[in-house]
């Protein structure tokens, strides 16, 4: 027989009587030497993941993070048209959020029932078990699988809920009404009308707010938008940024399925030194969160801090969506990215390459004399993205923009017999495919850097005048 419901509230009474510290918070982390605390907090999490909605309770840590809702905010209905007979997909805002540890209802049509859709309660998907302090409490976003019409869920946490519908599900286009939810702020370009978003929706009272358009959605606490007046002109920039990286990749501008931006308290890479990681959504640190939402900002281009350019990180990892793992070896991901980076301050801020702190030659100078050109070490650079990323503005200064962005189109063309299986043939395919498209021989170029070109390969270029940057010692 299974004790558990009788030894769980035995558990909490003894955690309150020991005085263990079971709610994390950026003041006071749950660090890993208060074992008993994280196991209990731990048993908590599963507990509320696996409670039916009608036994879900807030949970203390609510009102830190993600935030509280007033108590006198109204619960409202609303009819939310979800339209896919176009093709898209993914998380489909409401602009409603979920108070913590209350319960709302999704009704939909029998014709979306076994099409794989869920209910989203809470945008912050990070799960943060692995780290040594915990910040916030580990799992805070919670789906539920729609498999009836009408469909209960609660999340302890709170959060700004969605309709999650998979890719190709063929579910079409139709109407899910959502009840018990408090308004949040939401402004979708080219449909919410200005001065309704003005005089009231700005100021409605959930605490994250969502900012969108069909190519970028930025979730930010409501705090930030309160006095945004031109959300139009905001979402333009993100819409000529998300342009901008697709131009570079090689891809339309039209998206499926727009990427999504959130800062959380806390993030899963942060211990490997990441303030903000790729994915859906792309998630950052909070600071991120006032960098998304000023235009100017991000227009200008100007200095953040460790001297480096605002919005940096977001493109960055906006730029890691639409790499393609044809031409990502090991070692390449970070270092190839940034380019994606560079090229949207170059084309959006005005900031050329050569003028850009991360991209000057004496930045590149100052990364080169960290890196043993007598003896190079391949795994040295493919540990250390900023040397990557000084190869690759070596050759951006030297060929241009151009001859990367027809690469990367040669590569999305590729028939399937012709696409690199091994890590080996995706260094070799780079070094061919890149030498032919400037018409240099660079496999010396990239041996210099500690490349493993094969001898194939370089038998293969030796049509081509060799090409070394000028800015690599003299053998």
């Amino acid at each position: 027989m299974c004790r558990a419901p009788k030894l769980l509230p035995q558990i909490d009474k003894s955690a309150t009587r020991a005085g263990l510290q079971l709610i994390p918070s950026e003041a006071r982390p749950v660090t890993r030497d208060n074992l008993l605390a994280r196991a209990i907090i731990a048993v908590q999490s599963r507990r509320l993941q696996a409670a039916p909605p009608g036994q879900v309770n807030a949970h203390p840590s609510a009102a830190a993070f993600p935030g509280s809702v007033p108590k006198d905010a109204a619960r409202i209905t609303l009819d939310i048209p979800i339209q896919t007979a176009a093709g898209d997909w993914g998380w489909f805002g409401t602009g409603l959020y979920a108070a913590p540890g209350e319960v709302i209802t999704v009704q939909v049509p029998r014709s979306a029932l076994d099409k794989g859709l869920a209910i989203v309660i809470g945008s912050h998907t990070d799960e943060l078990w692995r780290l040594d302090s915990w910040k916030r409490m580990p799992a805070i976003s919670i789906q539920s699988p729609v498999r009836q019409v009408r469909t209960e869920a609660a999340n302890a946490f709170g959060g700004l809920i969605y309709l999650s519908v998979p890719r190709k599900s063929g579910v079409g286009d139709f109407v899910a009404t959502i009840a018990g939810g408090v308004p949040a702020p939401r402004y979708v370009l080219g449909k919410t009308d200005l001065t309704e978003w003005r005089n009231s929706i700005r100021n409605r009272p959930a605490p994250w707010a969502e900012i969108e358009s069909r190519k970028i959605v930025l979730t930010v606490p409501s705090s930030l938008i309160r006095g945004l007046n031109d959300p139009d002109a905001l979402m333009q920039t993100w819409d000529r940024i998300s342009d901008l990286e697709c131009d570079f990749a090689g891809h339309p501008h039209e998206r499926e399925r727009a990427e999504r931006l959130v800062p959380d308290l806390q993030i899963e890479g942060e211990e490997e030194g990441g303030a903000l990681h790729a994915g859906y959504p792309i998630t950052s640190h909070m600071p991120s969160g006032t960098v998304m939402v000023d235009r100017e900002a991000l227009l200008k281009g100007e200095i953040g801090g460790a001297n480096t350019p605002k919005g940096w990180g977001l493109y960055h990892e906006l730029g890691h969506n639409v790499q393609n793992p044809d031409w990502l070896f090991e070692g390449n991901v970070e270092g190839s990215v940034n380019l994606f980076t560079l090229y949207v301050f170059e084309n959006l801020c005005g900031t050329p390459v050569a003028s850009n702190v991360r991209g000057s030659k004496e930045y590149r100078l100052r990364q080169m004399t960290r890196f043993n050109f007598a003896k190079p070490d391949f795994d040295k650079w493919k540990n250390d993205p900023l040397l990557g990323m000084t190869t690759y503005e070596q050759l951006q200064q030297a060929f241009g923009w151009d001859a990367f962005k027809k690469v990367f189109a040669e590569y999305l063309r590729l028939p399937e017999s012709e696409r690199p299986r091994t890590d080996a043939e995706k260094r070799d395919q780079w070094v061919i495919r890149l030498s032919r498209q400037v018409q240099r021989n660079l496999g010396p170029f990239f041996q210099a850097w500690g490349f493993p070109v094969s001898a194939r390969a370089l038998a293969e270029l030796r049509d081509l005048p060799v090409w070394i940057s000028d800015e690599l010692p003299k053998s």
